[in-house]
């Protein structure tokens, strides 16, 4: 048996605490005729590599994840729209607050105003224009939830006052459950994953009256079960190098996860656990951003590579000069950055004004071992930049390779603490230069 606290242990308790065992058809997938290697066997933390393996197959084997493929946010909204639509208890997988005698379901539409989907509703009791009203739900399966969007879609539409709010994902990119936007109107919106929807449509399909539901219960079970499949591929990849930013996860499997088509979701989410590392950090961080200067923790996609971003910002409107300073990770690189506003200054500029602080002016190219900061890089310049002949920005970077010790999320957020104070430093000296 596997420790408890083994990388096995938690995923198997994660999987059968979750929705592995509520998936009536998670073992109806036909069997794998294939076997992987015993190199990745014994390779792979405890066999958990294995048993992800059989996932993939499995998911490999089902029609219905297959047809899922082409556009897959927009093909989970359109089961969950037909589902609402031939049984309105549905609904109560992502409203709590939906009542069918407080309202009346008028309709579920499907990339409306750019929102992924929309659940309109008549209030009753209510004369016909002020009980106008309606649900969305922004779907999140390939990407992560972003505040500044549920911020956007905040707000009454065409007429229908917002009553419920909600967004998915595989996990949550935020603090907690429930965030709180103000964009034109404050809104509540309440996080629901992906696997806690499987459970449940099982279980209101389960007992459905509709006749349509209970005629398409198989393709309905499958359903859950590909979507049980696949959360567990995804999070058991994630597991199998805890606390560390490794973005690989064994030849075979990462191949595997390509061929499904889950490998770009895997890194975003190994990002992200990353994020949320920074994010309970952050607190460090903070003191040593500059007065008038804000701390940002981002994250994105870029050439199939994850970005992360920590950096100080003045940034006010685009056609002011501005400074970012910071930290940028994408895939195995550590780079130092600094970019300013294209209109006013050119990546040389950029470049020459942060050498010898920030940049290493003393970097040589064309040297045989190129080693930058202490430490080895592939840069084949001085400096690489993006947005040279721009107007919008003048981004200029340097970097050098993360070895195996620098991924370990604890050594990875004192390296970006050191640099991120010596940023601050550097942002303060230019203001006491300039200063009357």
């Amino acid at each position: 048996m596997p420790k408890s606290g083994s990388v096995t242990a938690r995923w198997r308790s994660f999987c059968a605490s979750g929705w592995e065992r509520k998936c009536p058809a998670a073992s109806t997938f036909p069997p794998s005729p294939k076997r992987a290697s015993s190199t990745l066997k014994a390779r792979l933390f405890e066999g958990v590599g294995m048993e992800i393996l059989t996932l993939v197959e499995a998911l490999k084997g089902s029609l219905l994840y297959q047809m899922s493929l082409g556009n897959t946010e927009l093909y989970h909204s359109n089961v969950w729209a037909w589902l609402f639509q031939n049984d309105h208890n549905f609904i109560k997988i992502f409203f709590d607050a939906y009542d069918e005698r407080r309202y009346e379901f008028c309709g579920a539409a499907r990339e409306c105003a750019h929102r992924d989907l929309i659940i309109w509703l008549r209030e009753r009791g209510l004369p016909e224009r002020e009980g106008k009203c309606y649900f969305v739900i922004e779907n999140k399966i390939k990407s992560l939830a972003d505040r500044v969007q549920l911020q956007n879609y905040s707000e009454d539409l065409y007429g229908n006052r917002l009553v419920g709010a909600a967004f998915t994902g595989i996990i949550n990119p935020f603090d907690q459950d429930i965030v709180q936007t103000e964009g034109k109107i404050k809104a509540t919106w309440r996080f629901v994953p992906y696997h806690k929807i499987a459970e449940q449509i099982n279980e209101i399909a389960a007992k459905s009256q509709s006749e349509l539901i209970r005629k398409n219960r198989a393709q309905i079970e499958e359903y859950c079960s590909t979507i049980c499949h696949l959360v567990s591929v995804l999070r058991g990849a994630v597991e199998l190098c805890p606390g560390r930013l490794e973005y690989r996860c064994g030849q075979e499997l990462t191949a595997a996860l390509e061929e499904i088509r889950l490998r770009d979701i895997f890194v975003k989410l190994k990002a992200a656990s990353f994020v949320r590392f920074l994010k309970e950090r952050e607190g460090e961080l903070l003191k040593l951003c500059p007065e008038g200067y804000r701390l940002e923790i981002m994250q994105g996609f870029h050439r199939k590579s994850a970005t992360i971003d920590v950096r100080f910002t003045d940034w006010k409107a685009r056609n002011k000069q501005y400074l970012h300073i910071g930290i940028q990770l994408q895939g195995d690189q550590y780079r130092r950055i600094a970019e300013r506003n294209g209109r006013f200054t050119s990546v040389e500029e950029v470049f020459h004004e942060f050498k010898g602080d920030w940049f290493d002016e003393n970097y040589r190219p064309e040297a045989q071992e190129k080693v930058i900061f202490g430490r080895p890089t592939r840069m084949r310049a001085s400096y690489d930049s993006y947005g040279a002949n721009s107007r919008e920005y003048s981004f200029v970077y340097q970097y050098f390779d993360l070895d195996e010790s620098g991924r370990e999320f604890e050594q990875l957020f004192k390296m970006i603490f050191s640099d991120m104070k010596l940023a601050g430093e550097i942002v303060l000296g230019r203001e006491a230069s300039i200063d009357p």
